[in-house]
């Protein structure tokens, strides 16, 4: 009787210590599953910003706002530095005077894409107003040698900014002629624009040509 007795009493102590085994591990998971909580929300805090929506308002200074709330650069105004004109298949270039009447650009304004790096893409755009101040029409798309066989009237006109061909002149000026004594105003011409200084502390300027078998306008320009 006193065995069954010291053995009940063995049981029940065995059963009490794993309880406590078992209510201890289980406040340890707990408190394990309290700090990943913790954790978690300090790292929300930390790191989580609030996604901020434009109001439509607000525009970035020396900016304007375009279609669909698009923040649009505006154009600025570009100082001439020279520029030089041939009259005539034979004659030399000469430098003309501002205001003597003979130029063949005027009112050259410059806006800056937002390139990256050292981008070659033409991401700017080039305002101004082409005038012809000969006494022939030009044509001022492309034209192939084919084109100057067959057709002996045309008179092409290549348009370049810095050595390279403006593509989109037909949708900017809105013209493929230039006639005698007209101007035309172009909008958005897509070219590479350069600004700033040189790696030697040169600074850097722009040149818009027109050029032609019998007349030829080189203009130099900054941003």
């Amino acid at each position: 009787m006193a065995k069954k007795h010291k053995a009940k009493h063995h049981d029940h102590k065995e059963t009490d210590h794993a309880e406590a085994h078992h209510a201890k591990k289980t406040n340890w998971s707990w408190v394990v599953g309290l700090i990943v909580v913790i954790l978690i929300i300090v790292l929300v805090l930390v790191y989580w910003k609030p996604i901020q929506q434009p109001s439509g308002e607000e525009t970035t200074e020396g900016a304007e706002t375009g279609e669909q709330g698009k923040t649009e650069k505006a154009p600025s105004e570009a100082t001439i530095l020279n520029e030089k004109v041939r009259e005539g298949r034979t004659s030399g270039e000469f430098n003309i005077a501002k205001g003597e009447g003979k130029s063949w650009f005027s009112g050259i304004k410059c806006t800056f894409g937002d390139k990256t790096g050292s981008s070659t893409a033409k991401e700017d755009l080039l305002d101004f107003q082409l005038t012809n101040q000969g006494t022939k029409a030009y044509t001022l798309r492309y034209v192939t040698s084919m084109e100057l066989l067959s057709n002996k009237a045309l008179n092409p006109m290549r348009i370049d900014v810095n050595g390279r061909r403006v593509r989109n002149l037909k949708e900017a000026c809105g013209a493929e002629e230039l006639k005698a004594g007209e101007t035309l105003n172009c909008k958005g011409a897509q070219v590479l624009l350069r600004s700033g200084t040189s790696k030697f502390g040169a600074e850097l300027v722009n040149e818009v040509s027109a050029r032609s078998q019998d007349a030829t306008s080189r203009m130099e320009f900054k941003c």
